[in-house]
């Protein structure tokens, strides 16, 4: 375990089966949010507690939620680690999924530049700290849209989402995202000028430089 060079031993692992031995048929499912929270699995409603019973279960038989890492401990050393997380890689993945299709871009944005902030005060034990409490309110701020299915696919150690879908809180609009006729509902030469607010620092700076040859 120490030799992060020597692969980790199978019978250490203990909630998942390795990806070789893992069905060979894909396991589908789909997992329902309200405001961020998994509420429902294929139609189940469950608890908190119940999902991450049920998603160990059935993700670690399918081979999913295996780490092997190298991490930065607080103290200043780096540890060989090796964890078991089902649940937790089902779920990140899903709610990832969802929240593209609800959030507004910067908003996203703006979350994932907080997030590593986040997990960091977490790792290092200020869970009760004031400043994880300040970004706590603001994460649980932007949950509120995010609201909808999405739809699950694992298979011999993957997750992917083939499907999502939100009836109260999408910002996906195929009229608009379409590549055929909208209707008039997006009008490319709107982006001219933007296109040229944009591109004049770099219009500037080629022409210090040509003038600089």
């Amino acid at each position: 375990m120490e030799d992060p060079w020597s692969e980790a031993e199978d019978d250490m692992w203990r909630w998942t089966v390795s990806p070789e031995e893992a069905p060979d048929e894909a396991t589908y499912m789909d997992i329902r949010y309200e405001k961020g929270d998994i509420v429902a699995i294929d139609g189940v409603d469950m608890s908190a507690a119940t999902v991450i019973e049920h998603l160990n279960k059935v993700a670690g038989a399918n081979g999913v939620g295996r780490l092997d890492i190298v991490e930065n401990r607080y103290v200043g050393m780096k540890s060989r680690g090796c964890y078991e997380t089902p649940a937790g890689t089902v779920m990140m993945k899903a709610h990832r999924a969802i929240e593209s299709l609800t959030l507004d871009r910067e908003v996203a944005h703006m979350k994932d530049e907080l997030m590593p902030k986040y997990a960091k005060l977490i790792y290092n034990g200020y869970w009760w700290a004031p400043e994880r409490l300040m970004l706590q309110a603001a994460i649980d701020q932007t949950q509120d849209v995010v609201n909808g299915e999405v739809r699950i696919k694992l298979y011999k150690g993957s997750v992917s989402v083939v499907g999502r879908q939100s009836a109260t809180d999408s910002l996906f609009d195929a009229n608009i995202a379409t590549f055929d006729d909208d209707g008039g509902a997006y009008n490319q030469a709107d982006a001219e000028g933007f296109i040229k607010l944009n591109a004049l620092r770099l219009r500037i700076a080629a022409n210090r430089d040509r003038d600089l040859l």
